[in-house]
């Protein structure tokens, strides 16, 4: 959408969202009254059962599951019904309920327990609330509450209402969608009008789900089938042979025998393997999905375009910044420098309302540029705009983050899928991904969300879709020497300089950009330790490079591996490589569900020394071995250094950012080679002296 009011970008949102809201309308049916019957009666069968034949071996399991949507009364309402099968399944007498403070609160909690026996009782738990997550000034909260006394074979039920704080009368759909505006692209209106999502239910949790009903009932100007503001669809994710069904008031899925949900290692995003459905409403002028998306990209094309503004506005700002610099990249460097000063509104950790108010709407690239303030994808495009002015061949692309999905060419949602954006400059003979719109991200790189994925540009005035440029291993390096000493005791003690180079370091910026000193270093202690031998001791001494625009952040500590050395008579065993504990290594169980997927290639070189007391010689050395595929790299090799000192060079690599489970196999005999080569064994001996 091209914004040519006064009205400031976030209140724009606002007012969408509101206007959205009404079309969607409300929800009447005798579903969405209040039922005067609290609880749904219990079967004998389910105060009998002792086991779940259809998920052996489940601790405990759902029996029913009921979500309500109810957008007239602006109210979510949950009911549970669970039964405890084993000791180990009377942890769900602990209930969570997580909900964002900003928008919504938790009413209405009831909770009962019925013994096998039919006897019932409704319960008053203790509840209390806390902080579950927080970005910036928005928080993620959570209410507890703990059930006493819950025995095996007893069924636990509970009910709630999710319904808008009191200043709100947003629905739950947007709760979410508003609050990620803070950390991303607040201030840009969205562009689109032609779809927007109605409801996003995820149909798999922790326990397997005997039956589950699903209900969202329409208001007076809620359309389901076709006509007015829109013709309601759904997109199913792993969810075969099962509808909805819908009426002129409801739409109803059930579902039945749904197995719990699996996490595993190195997998997709979690939402792209879940059971899940998702509502949407579109216009229902439009004849087909590639249709859509040549309307919402060029939707998207018009603001961005206007937005940008015509090169020759901006022609002397450009060779301002760029100077009379002859070699192309370093004239590009000087651009990319000049917009990363911009103050990045998007990683700001609080912004007051009395302050935002003071700020002044974006309107175009030389209103950021006069401000000096801008949102990350206003910092993107004021690059792009200022490498058009100097000449370079620039455009814009439009990227699905893959952080928290992949990109779904039936699912016509476009700020929902492509949500980010950056710029591709053409360099030589090639164009090239840049992200200046990510504070600290240095010149040549792009955040990993924004790599391997899908994207949108537009070339030549068409449409065109491709996948965003991979990164390398050597995009993203962590190099550690490390000094470590054989003391008396048997103990290895030293120390350890960490450099961590591209994507590493961006992510630890990014990880701590608003944490303090103590958080800091209480963090990358215990990520350290729990990457080496039981019982290390880890103390970071110093850090640099974190909070600034050096491409490297260089982290000192100090260490212990108590315990380290097998004495056999007057025969002493090190291991090789003492860094990592047995239990570290990916990919031990037999079987796998999901492809692999890394955030990003990755390269770690460690070169370590060995120092070894004087009444210790070396007797025997482990051969150099390396293993290497399309997919990884591994070397390790072990050689004598000075007097009383061992040299261990040890490079793990990995390739690639995402890996079929066709090439599991592959993968777990890789990361089985490296394992048994890390175990291989220093043989020193006692000298007789």
């Amino acid at each position: 959408m091209t914004v040519k009011n006064r009205i400031p970008g976030r209140i724009l949102i606002r007012v969408i969202i509101i206007v959205t809201i009404i079309l969607l309308g409300g929800l009447v049916t005798g579903m969405g009254q209040k039922q005067d019957r609290v609880w749904l009666e219990i079967t004998p069968e389910e105060l009998a059962m002792k086991d779940c034949p259809e998920y052996p071996g489940a601790a405990a399991v759902c029996l029913y599951y009921e979500y309500l949507d109810d957008k007239k009364n602006d109210v979510i309402s949950v009911y549970k019904r669970i039964k405890v099968l084993t000791p180990a399944g009377r942890d769900l007498a602990n209930l969570e309920i997580y909900f964002n403070p900003d928008f919504a609160r938790i009413k209405n909690l009831r909770v009962r327990v019925t013994k096998p026996d039919g006897r019932s009782e409704e319960i008053t738990p203790n509840v209390m609330e806390k902080v579950a997550a927080k970005i910036g000034s928005r928080e993620r909260r959570v209410k507890t509450a703990a059930i006493p006394a819950v025995a095996v074979g007893d069924i636990i039920e509970y009910r709630y209402d999710k319904v808008p704080t009191s200043n709100s009368k947003f629905s739950e759909l947007f709760f979410e969608f508003d609050s990620l505006l803070t950390q991303s692209d607040r201030g840009t209106p969205p562009l689109d009008f032609s779809s927007q999502l109605v409801a996003h239910w995820d149909l798999q949790d922790n326990l397997f789900i005997k039956r589950a009903k699903y209900i969202l009932v329409r208001g007076s100007m809620f359309i389901f089938v076709s006509g007015g503001q829109g013709r309601l669809m759904w997109i199913s994710n792993k969810l075969k042979g099962v509808e909805p069904k819908i009426t002129d008031k409801e739409l109803i899925l059930e579902v039945t025998n749904i197995p719990p949900f699996e996490i595993e290692e190195y997998m997709p995003p979690p939402v792209t393997q879940k059971m899940n459905m998702d509502l949407y409403l579109i216009d229902p002028k439009l004849a087909s999905v590639d249709e859509y998306w040549e309307k919402a990209a060029e939707a998207w094309q018009k603001d961005m375009e206007e937005f940008l503004g015509k090169p020759e506005e901006l022609k002397k700002m450009a060779e301002e910044v760029a100077g009379g610099e002859p070699d192309q990249e370093a004239r590009l460097k000087k651009i990319y420098a000049r917009v990363q000063q911009i103050r990045n509104l998007s990683y700001e950790k609080e912004i007051s309302e009395q302050e935002r108010k003071k700020l002044k709407e974006n309107k175009k690239v030389a209103d950021v540029l006069k401000n000096n303030y801008g949102y990350k994808r206003e910092i993107t495009r004021t690059f792009v705009a200022l490498a058009r002015a100097a000449g370079f061949d620039a455009y814009l692309v439009r990227v699905v983050s893959r952080d928290d999905k992949l990109y779904r060419p039936n699912f016509p949602l476009f700020e929902t899928q492509f949500d980010s954006e950056m710029a591709m400059v053409r360099l030589g003979n090639s164009y090239q991904p840049f992200d200046p719109g990510t504070l600290f991200c240095p010149f040549g790189l792009i955040h990993w969300t924004r790599s391997n994925t899908m994207a949108m540009a537009f070339e030549h005035g068409r449409m065109v879709m491709f996948n965003a440029p991979a990164l390398s291993p050597e995009q993203a390096v962590a190099r550690r020497e490390v000094s470590l000493t054989l003391n008396e005791q048997g103990d290895l003690v030293g120390g350890i300089m960490a450099s961590y180079e591209g994507q590493e370091a961006l992510g630890l910026k990014l990880d701590f950009l608003h944490e303090d000193e103590i958080k800091i270093k209480e963090t990358l202690e215990t990520r350290l330790k729990d990457d080496l031998p039981a019982g290390a001791s880890v103390a970071m001494k110093n850090i640099t490079g974190l909070k600034s625009d050096s491409p490297r952040v260089r982290v000192e500590y100090e260490i212990s591996l108590p315990g380290i050395v097998q004495e056999s008579g007057d025969r002493v065993i090190l291991p090789a490589y003492p860094l990592i504990r047995p239990d570290s290594y990916p990919f031990r169980s037999g079987t796998r569900k999901y492809n692999i997927y890394y955030e990003y290639p990755y390269q770690i070189v460690d070169e370590v020394i060995l120092n070894l007391p004087e009444k210790l010689m070396v007797e025997g050395l482990p051969e150099r071995r390396g293993k290497s595929s399309e997919f990884t790299d591994y070397l390790l090799e072990v050689k004598a250094g000075e007097p009383g000192q061992v040299r261990v060079l040890r490079q793990l690599t990995v390739k690639k950012s995402m890996i079929s489970i066709n090439h599991f196999p592959v993968l777990k005999d890789f990361f089985e080679f490296v394992r048994f080569n890390d175990e291989q064994q220093l043989l020193l001996k006692k000298s007789q002296r």
